[in-house]
């Protein structure tokens, strides 16, 4: 969605073990391959770039791809996948991107920032970098204020964040969304529901697409795109399950988003800014859904249902023949 070219640079300041940063590399190759040398591979539209000249593979592989992470394990791992999957001149450090001294690194700008931040943990307010716009004890809020700086002027972001930091009521959430909206603006709220990121986060999430603006301004006549995602085709469980019984909202979204940020029932809405602002800057799409209260009725395809009735026949039919055989 926030759609990467060749000859951008992308960072990730919290990169773990870069995925991030390898799946925009594999969608870059996929943009720059001829169609009839793309495969699919378990429902995965796989290319090799073979579009690109030497200049560009180049730049792809020794100048796109930047990041940091706290932890040198994780930049050890970050940096050996990055080496398995091609690009052996990625810049990772480590380094603590929103806490300590500030060096030369905190004043670059990148034309594409992604990235999945910490969500729990507190930074004693004393180490907190001077030049971070809203100085919090909460690292979301101090990542989203590095994120938004970090950008040039237009450079795009997505970050993923907790719900609670985007209806917030104390005065460092409400200011970090009120900087938000004037520094950049903010395109989408795909809110997502809780269980995403089982096994290991149950938390609810949201993912934000914005695009730094040349000024601040806040303008209130500007309208942010929600959409409200109920399932991504998994059990959203501890115990994770993909399958087809499972709802995915996925394709919906990318089909909207593809056409303009299209408004359909009962997925997607716009709000403006004019009314954000007259909430506090509250950005929980639940806050301002228009089909609240409204029964969603799920119409389930008859081969979908057809194929789950043949599965617990099959199960069946193995269980009856397991107890014959102790008879």
């Amino acid at each position: 969605m926030v759609n990467p070219k060749i000859g951008e640079t992308i960072f990730d300041p919290a990169c773990g073990s870069a995925g991030f940063l390898i799946t925009s590399y594999e969608w870059l190759k996929f943009k720059n391959s001829d169609p009839k040398n793309i495969e699919d591979r378990d429902g995965r539209k796989i290319g090799y770039g073979d579009k690109l000249n030497k200049e560009q593979w180049k730049f792809l592989t020794e100048k796109t791809f930047h990041g940091y992470d706290v932890d040198p394990e994780m930049v050890r791992l970050a940096l050996m996948n990055l080496i398995l999957h091609g690009i052996e001149g990625a810049h990772i450090r480590r380094k603590d991107t929103v806490a300590g001294a500030e060096d030369e690194e905190d004043l670059r700008r990148f034309d594409i920032v992604l990235t999945n931040p910490p969500f729990a943990g507190k930074v004693d307010r004393e180490r907190i970098k001077p030049t971070l716009p809203v100085k919090s004890n909460k690292t979301q809020v101090l990542f989203l204020g590095y994120v938004i700086n970090s950008l040039k002027p237009n450079g795009r972001a997505g970050i993923i964040l907790p719900e609670g930091s985007l209806f917030g009521t104390n005065k460092d959430d409400k200011e970090i969304r009120r900087y938000m909206l004037e520094n950049t603006k903010l395109e989408a709220v795909v809110s997502m529901p809780a269980g995403v990121f089982q096994p290991y986060a149950g938390v609810k999430t949201s993912f934000l697409i914005f695009k730094k603006k040349p000024s601040p301004k806040l303008d209130e006549k500007e309208k942010i795109w929600f959409f409200d995602m109920k399932g991504d085709g998994s059990s959203l469980s501890a115990a994770k399950k993909f399958g087809p019984q499972y709802k995915n909202d996925i394709p919906k979204l990318l089909e909207l988003w593809s056409k303009g940020q299209t408004v359909a029932k009962p997925y997607s809405w716009f709000t403006t800014v004019k009314e954000i602002a007259e909430n506090d800057y509250i950005l929980s799409a639940n806050t301002y859904s228009p089909y609240n209260g409204e029964e969603e009725i799920n119409h389930r395809e008859p081969k979908e249902i057809l194929r789950e009735i043949e599965g617990d026949e099959k199960k069946l039919d193995t269980a009856l023949g397991g107890i014959k055989k102790l008879l």
